[in-house]
């Protein structure tokens, strides 16, 4: 099978892949969290840049989500990454997607 991994900013985001994102997380997790708000995502921080694996119909089949934040490590300003938002798709689990999407981010 064919996928296509892709890296983007939340606010660029199209329609369709936010629907393809809500498509992912609300398969895993509506009945028991509720619909996927990308603003609020389950009671934590958003992400600000997201690594997406889609399949060839343009479905989102895997995904993590990051933020860049800053730190004081001593003296020293460290860029960090937080991240969240971890998920591949129940059928298509094993088969190195949640890897590509790491590998991503």
């Amino acid at each position: 099978m064919t996928y296509l991994p892709r890296v983007v900013e939340h606010s660029a985001l199209t329609p369709a892949e936010l629907t393809a994102l809500r498509a992912l997380f609300d398969r895993e997790y509506r009945s028991v969290h509720g619909e996927w708000d990308p603003e609020q995502p389950y009671g934590y921080a958003p992400a600000s840049t997201h690594a997406i694996v889609f399949d060839a119909a343009g479905s989102a089949v895997a995904h993590v989500g990051f933020q860049r934040r800053e730190i004081t490590v001593g003296r020293a300003q460290v860029v960090v990454a937080g991240t969240g938002g971890v998920l591949v798709d129940d059928g298509l689990r094993g088969q190195g997607l949640g890897e590509l999407a790491m590998s991503l981010a």
